[in-house]
Formats: structure tokens, C-alpha cells, sequence
């Protein structure tokens, strides 16, 4: 069972950190030693169109950290949150039906405007990432990458609707 409450008290000074860890630290899923990790990473072409959402489970206890603008207001939102039972289901659902770990590396579609989303995991010592330019909504990695920002509470870019 899913523990509710996996969020220790962190400082100003802490919470940056583990911000600027999120994205700064590539290896930072491959690496890592909770027993589940996931990173969803969108960046934009344009500036300012990025976001970040880590999930780590860890035993029974999962967290989020995620950060990124707010499109209708452009203002930064910051986020340390534990996820439910339910959530942490939903997460797992989205992964199963975008069949994550069979997903290519590289997606065969590129251009020179638009956007990238990339979705990495680390499960048992498992690491696998999949990158992709511009996904279709209704896509399976689309509608996976709408799970991580719906979690973290940021707000899909209106490119990528």
C-alpha cells in the first residue's frame, strides 16, 4: 500500500536544490537509487517553454518534484508532493498502455520547430528513456507525458494540446 506523507520538511535552500538537481543531473534517473524512478522533461524551442516533473518510489512512500512556467498566468510553479495510492496507480496505468519500456530511444520524427519531450525510468536497477519530437495527442508517450504534468499540477503548453 501506498503510504500517504512521503514529504520531509525542506528549507528555501533545500527545495532549490532538489530543483536545480532535477534537470542539472542528466544521470540523475539512470543513477538512481529509489526503487522506482521516472523524469518527464519537456523543452520547447522557444524560451521559457520547459518543465520537469521527477517521481520517486521509495518502499511504500512516493514523491513528486516538478517545476515549470504556468502557461495562462507565465508565472513559475514549484512543486514537492507526496502521491496517493491512487495516483502512483494511474502513473503506473499510463506506463503500461504507452508500453514504456518498449518505447524506441529516439521516436523517428524530428523537425526544427516545436518541441521535445523526453521520459526516462529506473525500475530495479533498470534504466530506459524515450524521446520524442512533437507527440500527437492521443498518442500513448502523449497522453503519458499529460499523466506527469496532471500529477504535478502544471499545465500542458498550448503547442502541445
Amino acid at each position: 500500500m501506498i503510504e500517504a506523507g512521503y514529504i520531509e520538511e525542506v528549507s528555501n535552500q533545500e527545495m532549490d536544490r532538489l530543483l536545480a538537481d532535477l534537470d542539472a543531473d542528466e544521470h540523475r534517473v539512470e543513477r538512481s537509487d529509489a526503487d522506482e524512478t521516472y523524469r518527464f522533461r519537456h523543452r520547447g524551442s522557444d524560451f521559457g517553454q520547459w518543465c520537469s516533473v521527477l517521481i520517486e518510489r521509495r518502499g511504500e512512500r512516493v514523491r513528486l518534484i516538478g517545476e515549470g512556467p504556468l502557461e495562462a498566468s507565465g508565472r513559475e510553479r514549484r512543486v514537492l508532493q507526496p502521491l496517493t495510492a491512487a495516483e502512483w496507480a494511474r502513473l503506473q496505468a499510463a506506463l503500461t498502455r504507452a508500453e514504456f519500456w518498449r518505447l524506441p530511444s529516439w521516436h523517428d520524427r524530428f523537425g526544427l520547430d516545436g518541441w521535445t519531450w523526453t521520459i526516462e525510468g529506473n525500475r530495479q536497477a533498470r534504466y530506459h528513456s524515450s524521446e520524442c519530437w512533437c507527440p500527437e495527442p492521443g498518442e500513448p508517450f502523449h497522453d503519458l507525458g499529460r499523466v506527469f504534468l496532471d500529477l504535478a499540477g502544471l499545465e500542458m503548453p498550448a503547442h502541445a494540446r
